[in-house]
């Protein structure tokens, strides 16, 4: 998501790049108004801001967050696992970047939980002030019916008015006993801190280079070579003339 990539972004990271900790707008050097990005959001954003000064802050987190966007790649097996991988100039802080994204998760999902356990538990409370109120009218309606009927013995209809009214206190009891046992648990629920996700192992720098692939580096090189030395020979060639 990109709060989660936005946080990845503004942490400092310590490097062998810089002698102090950066950030990774820092650390890829684009925190520059004549720096070119190649972002289109940028392009798009300095296009519709006409005459006003361009805000840099944001074109150069959308800048990063193209870049950090390539970088990072998650897979999830059958069983559940997921992987995450993060490719960087510097193994240590790919390890670590991977390792904050697991903590990130971690926060961002108890907060997201906080929330709805608040929400469960405030609506749990409505129902409990609105089922108290009917029940509460509910026995006054019984109590005075009793108060007004102390002997209904040979009349059927009394009977049943009683038994409906006798109900009602009961149907409406308990909801309110079940409402009760709901808050309970939404209370427990809203305050527990457990992670939805677990770490089964922290990431470590790798030690072998993924990007970019020698070979390739060493095949565009020699190809580029040749074509300059293809060309300095036609132009040394056509000044001999």
């Amino acid at each position: 998501s990109r709060r989660i990539k936005t946080d990845l972004i503004y942490h400092k990271w310590s490097s062998d790049k810089f002698d102090h900790p950066v950030n990774l707008i820092q650390y890829w050097e684009i925190d520059g108004p004549t720096k070119i990005s190649l972002n289109p959001i940028s392009w798009i954003i300095k296009f519709f801001s006409g005459t006003e000064k361009p805000n840099y802050d944001l074109i150069w987190e959308n800048s990063a967050l193209e870049i950090l966007k390539n970088r990072i790649s998650a897979s999830e097996n059958k069983s559940g696992l997921i992987s995450i991988e993060v490719l960087m100039e510097e193994p240590n802080i790919a390890a670590k970047m991977a390792n904050l994204m697991y903590n990130t998760i971690v926060h961002f999902t108890i907060e997201i939980h906080g929330k709805q356990a608040k929400l469960n538990r405030e609506f749990i409370e409505r129902r409990q002030a609105e089922i108290n109120t009917s029940l509460a009218s509910s026995e006054e309606v019984l109590k005075i019916f009793r108060q007004g009927n102390r002997s209904i013995i040979g009349s059927p209809q009394l009977e049943m008015e009683l038994e409906r009214l006798m109900r009602e206190v009961e149907i409406k009891t308990q909801v309110y006993i079940t409402l009760q046992q709901q808050y309970e648990l939404a209370r427990i629920e809203e305050v527990k801190e457990s992670p939805s996700v677990v770490v089964i192992d922290e990431a470590r720098p790798s030690v072998e280079k993924h990007k970019p692939k020698r070979k390739a580096i060493v095949m565009i090189a020699t190809f580029v070579g040749g074509i300059i030395a293809v060309g300095f020979s036609i132009i040394q060639r056509n000044l001999n003339k």
